[in-house]
């Protein structure tokens, strides 16, 4: 879905920029913790 393309996109865009920062190692760590944070549905 268009949806898909564009978090694959901005966060291949992210990776990039925090390569070309030296501040990776970080980016994936939060960007993990981010994926791995399922919210609870509203009611």
């Amino acid at each position: 879905s268009l949806h898909n393309l564009w978090f694959v996109l901005d966060l291949t865009a992210r990776a990039r920029a925090a390569i070309e920062r030296g501040t990776f190692t970080a980016f994936r760590r939060d960007a993990l913790a981010r994926l791995a944070h399922v919210p609870e549905e509203e009611t």
